[in-house]
């Protein structure tokens, strides 16, 4: 198993300009993956983002990382954490390259296990990303210990948070692994030479009884 982890927050942009990675980060995640790519040995790599993949629907993150602040404040305040995400119009570039950069690697090397491991939205979440022109799909598995207790609206979320299967043209098809989790939670990860075993410890409150959540890979 091996582990590359990015960095985003070292500064916080006021405009969806900003960029999520740099070029050096970007230089260093290139070279990375060419190192896993002739280390036969390496058969899960986990990818650490700040923000991760998948959260909203494509749509309405797009138009809310350029909404005024006063219209996302009635959405629980989410307009930053949508100008950070992936598909805020800034950050689309380095989505590609990311995404250009993962799917080399796959095509070298296909019997390997990519999973994208991120949090910051306060809650915990698990994809099966299959973009276009990958071989294999990839995992994105989201914890948070500090999660959001102030639900959406019911109605409001049905609209923005993605369903059980949908696609997205940057990211392809995308299969929602277990609910939305808005407990406090804690990802343990366990690896053998066969498996990766993703094991979400989830702290109830507030009356919840949502339970543990695993994911074999």
């Amino acid at each position: 198993r091996t582990s590359f982890s990015t960095r985003a927050r070292a500064a916080r942009y006021s405009d969806p300009g900003g960029r999520i990675i740099s070029d050096k980060q970007f230089e260093d995640f290139e070279r990375f993956n060419e190192i896993v790519a002739r280390d036969r040995n390496v058969k899960f790599y986990f990818l650490g983002t700040t923000v991760p993949f998948v959260y909203l629907n494509k749509t309405v993150e797009k138009l809310g990382s350029k909404a005024p602040k006063f219209l996302t404040d009635l959405a629980a305040g989410i307009r930053d954490d949508l100008r950070d995400s992936w598909a805020s119009p800034g950050n689309q570039e380095a989505l590609k390259r990311l995404l250009s950069g993962l799917r080399k690697l796959l095509w070298k090397r296909p019997d390997l296990n990519v999973i994208n491991t991120s949090g910051d939205i306060h809650v915990a979440n698990a994809f099966e990303i299959w973009p276009p022109f990958f071989p294999k799909p990839f995992y994105q598995i989201t914890t948070s210990a500090i999660t959001n207790r102030q639900h959406l609206p019911d109605l409001l979320g049905q609209i923005i948070v993605e369903g059980d299967l949908s696609f997205d043209p940057s990211l392809g098809l995308i299969r929602r692994l277990w609910p939305e989790v808005t407990d406090p939670n804690l990802l343990c990860i366990r690896v053998t030479p066969q498996k990766a075993v993703l094991t979400l410890k989830v702290l109830p409150v507030d009356g919840s009884r949502a339970g543990d959540l695993e994911i074999v890979i």
